[in-house]
């Protein structure tokens, strides 16, 4: 059974904004993540025409990552890391947020985004990044701690 053009476009329309969101907060840039999606997009409608995915979803989330992988190795690029930002609102917050993630190792910061910005299951994390579970969960922990220690040293707070 072939997908139709209508039914890859109700696949974007419903999925684009959640991956756009995870290649923003791993790339770090608007304009990579877009990018980004675009291509996972295009490699899954030339395979999907003819041969459709039972999960679309996950088929597109795992095209995306391997997008943002080879991005990563070929660029060896990280996001840019804005060391002061203003807490005035959401939108520096998420700044703050990126930043901080920018920092991470990209195995870990990927982890981080898949498993708490995108409230994937630990189990879904180690098949989507061929690790096993023990992986992520030590991965997720190494993360929380350092963006706790770069979030507090960011807004100075006391364990008080």
């Amino acid at each position: 059974m072939k997908m139709t053009p209508g039914e890859l476009e109700a696949i974007y329309t419903a999925e684009a904004p959640r991956l756009l969101r995870i290649a923003y907060f791993v790339s770090g840039s608007h304009g990579l993540a877009e990018d980004a999606v675009a291509e996972a997009f295009t490699r899954c409608w030339r395979r999907w025409r003819n041969h459709p995915p039972d999960a679309p979803p996950a088929y597109l989330r795992q095209t995306l990552l391997n997008v943002l992988a080879k991005e990563g190795r070929r660029s060896g690029r990280t996001a840019p890391i804005d060391p002061a930002p203003v807490r005035d609102s959401a939108a520096d917050d998420r700044v703050t947020l990126l930043a901080a993630l920018a920092v991470l190792p990209r195995k870990q910061r990927i982890t981080i985004v898949l498993r708490y910005l995108d409230d994937v299951s630990e189990h879904d994390v180690a098949e989507l990044l061929g690790v096993p579970a023990g992986t992520v969960k030590s991965r997720a922990a190494r993360g929380l701690r350092q963006l706790e220690t770069i979030l507090r040293s960011t807004y100075e707070v006391s364990d008080d």
